[in-house]
């Protein structure tokens, strides 16, 4: 019986210690390097002094540079420009710098950079306090996400991506000494594209490569050790898995780490989560325990663990430092335990942050992370929970293959008259605002996996704490462009102009562009801080724009032009905004007087469209149906040709509906005449209709002047009547059809106008 009483104790000491150990782990104050919305993009390395070295970029006069300082004893230097953004006929696009210190702990700084109408990958090295002139390496296409480690030798290694026209499709990986010679190492061919590099120095000098690639619609991790011959595939699914991250534990084994959309029940979803392996030349092993505080059908703000950092620090613990929808985390794993998740900041302080949280150890095993948070950058030091390291318990990592999910396919099959139906999301963010993913993803998730016909990201362009830099604009572009297939896949070059709600503001409203190189016009300053300033400016490049969730936001009806703002968005992850009260769909907030109808009894005329309006939250703000929110809101156009001018040309002429995430078909006329038309008549006009829905359909509605004069019930999937109005008055009147499935889902037609004699 005592020696089970000692057991018990012993076993009880070490959960304790434990306890002890995860619960002592201290969290400085953070620090502020830098406030204000115009800061990007930290990276931090720290010498063998404890000497902190920090690069960022920040915007001067609508152009970006690359900074430098230092962090020492409490006290930061002054700020270096190692861009020559200041120097006269610069572009001033400098973008995601990276540093680190080779051997003899001189400072490389890496960073992407648009000149002369071209991405190139810039370097410059620091010795002896003094910076080279900058290396730029030469390159045929843009080139873009740079990272850097040092080599055993003199200098440092660096990997980069190469975009062409039909998107990144190689990665490159260069020796670079500290004389500035290169040494480019050829890497296996691979098909697809091949995306986002990570590298990492083993302790006997190995390197070691991990990227994304992305074929036969699928988004995988692989991982190379250079000089061999075949890179390792990680991960095997349809889950778009990205941002590979790599650390060396004590025993010389490789730690990967990345996040992917996959749901707990095997389905693809908005929500992400971070993925550990260890791969130690044979097999791949994963931590015995899965990791706490994961919970993808959480509904709050506070969501996903996404762009995770992995570190594995003195004591053998694996750190992974990620972001989350509206916060950042830190958690870590030792032993044979999962740490809670510590969250940095306040989720509730919605802003735009940036999109990693990068650390590095000082001489004294302390980790120094740092972040770009709303409206300020951030340094902060993590101590503590000394003590005798454990050997970490892992198990092999039983892989399998989960089949690609079926969607609907894109609907060109479906036609009026000498147009076309083609559906898509022209109202998505990314990571760059307050979303999730990267623009890349979203792009590929929504032509391969939803099957949309065209698309447009449109990021917030200044809104809580955040702006887009010049340089992610440029580089928004980029993506943009590289993914624009006419006939295919068409993408529009857009933002969203995010002004305050009415009648303090004016409400939100998305621009959009036919051009490769338009410009971005902020709300804050110049003259586009007012709906007709912003209207004036687009007006030159033949641009719209589209306002939303009017309901909660409000909108300016008094500013509506119906030549710039043809059209106004129904339906979103915010609900539907046709009424008051809407129903099957509710929606978020509500302002009386601004709701479609009320533009519509105004005598306003716009058609409808929809939008996901997606921020990278399961069940938004406890609104939205869907846990996948890509999914709440689609935009049907009726065209004869899928390119941007044809997009554009229909939502100017109103010949276009919405619909809430389904791709259900609506043939909707009036005296043979579609959607968006406006016509006179001397006699009751004879209105017609033909849907097909993507489940039984429950009603169809005919609204004239805001009230049902008709209604159509079945079901089945398909719906067609026609209806003559014989109660029709003098004067102008406008009509549109509603469409509720049984299953929930909406469509809505745009107005046909009728004026009657």
């Amino acid at each position: 019986m005592w020696k089970l009483w000692i057991l018990f104790i012993a076993m009880t000491a070490l959960t304790w210690a434990g306890t002890v150990e995860m619960s002592s782990i201290n969290y400085s104050e953070p620090v502020q390097i830098i406030e204000g919305t115009n800061s990007k993009s930290p990276d931090i390395a720290i010498d063998s002094k404890g000497v902190i070295h920090l690069v960022y970029t920040k915007t001067t006069d609508n152009k970006d540079a690359v900074y430098y300082r230092t962090y020492f004893k409490g006290q930061f230097s002054s700020e270096e420009i190692i861009s020559p953004v200041l120097i006269k006929g610069t572009d001033g696009f400098e973008f995601e710098p990276k540093i680190c210190l080779d051997s003899k702990e001189h400072i490389w700084v890496i960073w992407s950079s648009k000149r002369n109408n071209q991405w190139q990958i810039q370097l410059r090295m620091k010795s002896e306090d003094i910076w080279n002139p900058e290396i730029t390496i030469p390159a045929a296409n843009d080139q873009f996400h740079p990272v850097i480690c040092k080599d055993t030798d003199n200098g440092i290694w660096f990997s980069c991506e190469s975009l062409n026209k039909d998107t990144a499709r190689s990665i490159y990986l260069t020796l670079v000494r500290d004389d500035g010679t290169l040494n480019e190492i050829a890497l296996p061919q691979q098909k697809g594209i091949s995306r986002n590099p990570t590298i990492i120095r083993g302790h006997d000098g190995t390197l070691w490569i991990a990227w994304e690639n992305y074929q036969d619609k699928q988004n995988d991790i692989y991982l190379l050790k250079v000089g061999e011959n075949r890179p390792v595939r990680v991960t095997s699914g349809p889950a778009y898995d990205t941002n590979p991250s790599l650390a060396i534990d004590n025993q010389n084994r490789v730690w990967i780490s990345w996040s992917n959309d996959q749901q707990d029940d095997g389905s693809l979803g908005q929500a992400r989560w971070f993925y550990l392996q260890c791969y130690d030349g044979k097999k791949f092993y994963e931590p015995l325990q899965k990791p706490n505080g994961k919970d993808l059908s959480k509904a709050g703000v506070d969501q996903s663990f996404e762009c995770p950092q992995v570190k594995i620090d003195p004591h053998n613990r694996i750190w992974i430092l990620g972001r989350s929808s509206q916060s950042f985390y830190t958690q870590y794993y030792s032993g044979d335990k999962w740490s809670d998740i510590k969250v940095l900041s306040n989720p509730e302080d919605w802003g735009g942050r940036g999109q990693f949280l990068r650390g590095e150890f000082d001489p004294d095993g302390n980790l120094w992370i740092v972040r770009r948070d709303v409206r300020k950058m951030l340094l902060q030091q993590i101590s503590g929970g000394s003590g005798k390291s454990e050997a970490l318990k892992i198990k092999p990592v039983h892989k399998t293959d989960t089949p690609i999910p079926q969607y609907s396919s894109a609907s060109i099959q479906f036609h009026i008259n000498d147009y076309s139906v083609y559906f898509g999301d022209i109202h998505t963010q990314s990571l760059f605002s307050d979303g999730v993913g990267c623009p890349e993803e979203i792009y590929a998730r929504g032509r391969d996996r939803y099957q949309w016909d065209f698309m447009a990201l449109t990021d917030h362009e200044d809104f809580v704490g955040n702006r887009i830099s010049p340089t992610e604009w440029e580089y928004m572009k980029s993506i943009t462009n590289s993914f624009n297939q006419p006939g295919r896949f068409v993408t529009l070059n857009a933002f969203e102009w995010t002004h305050a709600r009415y009648p303090k503001g004016m409400g939100h409203k998305n621009v959009y562009f036919t051009q490769d190189d338009p410009p971005i016009f902020y709300h804050t300053y110049g003259d586009s801080t007012e709906t007709k300033g912003l209207l004036d400016l687009i007006k030159p490049y033949k641009a719209v724009a589209i306002p939303h969730h009017i309901g909660w936001t409000g909108i300016d009806w008094e500013n509506h032009d119906p030549e710039l703002e043809p059209v106004i968005e129904i339906v979103s992850v915010h609900g539907a905004y046709e009424y008051m009260g809407n129903l099957p769909i509710k929606h978020r907030g509500g302002m009386k007087g601004h709701f479609i109808q009320d533009g519509l009894n105004q005598g306003l005329r716009f058609g409808i469209i929809g939008g996901s309006d997606t921020h990278g939250m399961n069940w938004q703000h406890g609104v939205s149906r869907k846990a996948d929110s890509n999914l709440t809101g689609l935009t049907a156009i009726l065209s004869n040709k899928l390119d941007r001018e044809s997009i554009l040309e229909a939502l100017r002429n109103r010949r276009c509906y919405a619909t809430s995430g389904a791709k259900i078909y609506i043939d909707f006329r009036i005296e043979g005449q579609l959607m968006g038309s406006c016509l006179t008549t001397k006699q009751s006009p004879e209105i017609s209709f033909r849907v097909i829905g993507t489940g039984p359909i429950e009603y169809i509605h005919l609204i004239r002047d805001g009230k049902t004069i008709f209604s159509y019930g079945g079901d089945s999937y398909f719906g067609s009547s026609t209806y003559k109005d014989t109660d029709i008055t003098l004067g102008t009147h406008y009509y549109y059809l509603r469409v509720i499935q049984k299953d929930g889902e909406m469509a809505w037609s745009s107005p046909v106008w009728v004026s009657m004699e």
